[in-house]
C-alpha cells in the first residue's frame, strides 16, 4: 500500500519554511506507531515555535490525529487521501529526516520507508526494533537509532539544537552508497553472481 497516485486529485500544496525538517512518510497508522509523531512534536514545541524545527506527516492519515498538534499532516489536504505522486517526492526530498515509529511487530516485517528514505536519500530517526537494526548495520551511520520515545524526545532535541553537519554528511554518503548497492540493475547483478555460485 503506497498514499500516492499519479493521478491529479488535488492541486499541489507544497511548502519548507524550517531550517530542520522531520517527517514520517507513508501510510501514517497505528501498526506503524505514527502518532507517536505528535508526542515527538509535543515534547520539542519550544523549538517548533522558535521555527527551529518542523514536523510533518506525508501520507495518508488512518490514525485519530490531534486537530492542535503543531505537526503537520499532508495527507489532510488532500480529499481522498492519495498525494500525487510529484507532491509526495516534493515533500520528501525537503525533508531533513525520515521518522520511524516502529516497534516489535516489525521485528518479522519490512516496510517500505526504508528503501524510500535511500532513494531520496535522507537519514533516518527511529525507534530501535529488528527491521531497524538490521538496516542499520547493513548500510551503517545512516541516521539514529533510539531504544524508547522519551529517549527519541531527548535525541530530536539535541540533533536539532546542536546539529552535526559532518555526520550528517557521512548519513548521507552512507545512504547514496545504500542507493547504489539496491539500484535494481546492481541488484540484479548481485543475484546473478550469487545463483552462479
Amino acid at each position: 500500500e503506497h498514499p500516492t497516485s499519479y493521478i491529479q486529485h488535488s492541486e499541489s500544496d507544497v511548502s519548507n519554511d524550517a531550517p530542520i525538517t522531520m517527517t514520517s512518510i507513508g501510510v501514517q497508522n497505528l501498526e506503524k506507531n505514527s502518532q507517536l509523531i505528535e508526542e515527538l512534536a509535543y515534547h520539542n514545541q519550544s523549538l517548533v515555535s522558535d521555527n527551529k524545527i518542523k514536523f510533518s506527516t506525508v501520507g495518508r492519515l488512518a490514525f485519530p490525529n490531534n486537530s492542535s498538534s503543531s505537526v503537520i499532516h499532508h495527507g489532510l489536504k488532500y480529499a481522498d487521501y492519495l498525494i500525487p505522486r510529484d507532491d509526495f517526492e516534493k515533500l520528501a526530498f525537503q525533508a531533513h529526516f525520515i521518522l520511524m515509529f516502529y516497534g516489535k511487530e516489525y521485528d518479522l516485517k519490512t516496510s517500505g520507508v526504508f528503501f524510500d528514505a535511500i532513494n531520496f536519500v535522507k537519514p533516518i530517526i527511529a525507534l530501535r526494533c529488528n527491521l531497524t537494526e538490521y538496516y542499520f548495520d547493513k548500510f551503517g551511520d545512516i541516521g539514529y537509532l533510539f531504544e524508547s520515545l522519551e529517549d527519541m524526545k531527548k535525541g530530536v532535541q539535541e540533533i536539532t539544537t546542536t546539529f552535526d553537519a559532518e555526520r550528517y554528511n557521512i548519513q548521507i554518503s552512507n545512504l547514496k552508497t545504500a542507493k547504489n548497492r539496491t539500484e535494481p540493475s546492481n541488484f540484479k547483478k548481485a543475484l546473478t553472481i550469487l545463483l552462479n555460485l
